[in-house]
């Protein structure tokens, strides 16, 4: 079985970033820190990606495409949580 990542986490932030962007940029990183499996990318609010997903709050979460947070610091165990479930298939 291969180790390169099956989980991407987006965080959508404001530029420059605010302290809800600083804290769950810290959050995203221990989850990634955690699992070898999971990477994450950052993007600012401007950037036309952003547009896809609706970015009006930020910071926004995205795990695999899919929105999980808007506006707020995601949990650490929630995340972790999610992320279990995306790798199991789930």
């Amino acid at each position: 079985m291969s180790e390169s990542p099956q989980v991407e986490i987006l965080l959508i932030r404001n530029d420059p970033p605010c302290e809800r962007c600083r804290k769950t940029r810290d959050v995203l990183d221990k989850v990634a820190a955690a699992n070898s499996r999971v990477v994450v990318r950052e993007i600012t609010v401007s950037d036309p990606e952003a547009a896809q997903y609706g970015a009006v709050l930020a910071p926004m979460t995205i795990l695999n495409g899919k929105v999980v947070a808007a506006g707020m610091v995601p949990l650490q165990s929630g995340l972790e949580e999610l992320v279990r479930r995306e790798l199991k298939g789930e």
